[in-house]
């Protein structure tokens, strides 16, 4: 049976290294420090207590930073996503190396509203880009392109719709803040139809 307290710690060390996760150079054990959007701490703070986490991870909301501390997904991973001190997701083009809960959890802990996308601020490689936004692609099933320091997911609005459907409630509620209320009006006129 799968431990579902060591899957999410390992679908948050993925969502932080798709983002601007790192490793704190000053720490003598592999420690990952994650800056996030402080009008998420709360849903943060909600999935820590949830999984029972308060001893892994440490959230210092008044820098917007959380800290993912030593533990073995957080080695495992960190060894497969760098390179010579470079964040690169991964050298093969694997689309198990990320999941939805994954996805998920970027977008809402990481993501910002453009007018026309979701942009999720990363410091992956330029030269892995392709990769991870392919990877992503494929998983919720949208376009998703790149730029330097970016991943966009677009069609924002057929991004909810598809992924709504196999979430929780908890996942939900955040992720319908990235909807604009034009959006939120055609979702609700379909679901009526």
């Amino acid at each position: 049976m799968v431990n579902k307290r060591k899957l999410f710690v390992k679908n948050l060390v993925i969502a932080s290294l798709m983002s601007e996760g790192y490793l704190d150079p000053f720490s003598s054990k592999v420690e990952l420090r994650v800056p996030y959007d402080i009008r998420k701490t709360q849903y943060l703070l909600s999935l820590i207590k949830d999984y029972n986490l308060e001893d892994g991870i440490t959230v210092l909301a008044n820098k917007s930073v959380f800290i993912i501390h030593h533990c073995d997904e957080l080695v495992s991973l960190t060894k497969q996503w760098y390179k010579d001190g470079q964040k690169i997701f991964s050298m093969v083009l694997d689309y198990n190396l990320i999941n939805m809960e994954s996805i998920i959890l970027s977008n809402i802990l990481f993501g910002r509203r453009e007018e026309f996308y979701i942009t999720i601020p990363t410091t992956i490689h330029k030269d892995f880009l392709k990769a991870i936004s392919i990877c992503i692609s494929k998983h919720i099933d949208v376009p998703v392109n790149y730029k330097p320091n970016q991943i966009n997911i677009l069609n924002v609005q057929d991004y909810f719709k598809k992924v709504a459907g196999t979430l929780p409630t908890y996942h939900i509620a955040e992720l319908i803040t990235f909807l604009t209320e034009k959006e939120k009006k055609r979702i609700r006129e379909e679901i009526s139809i």
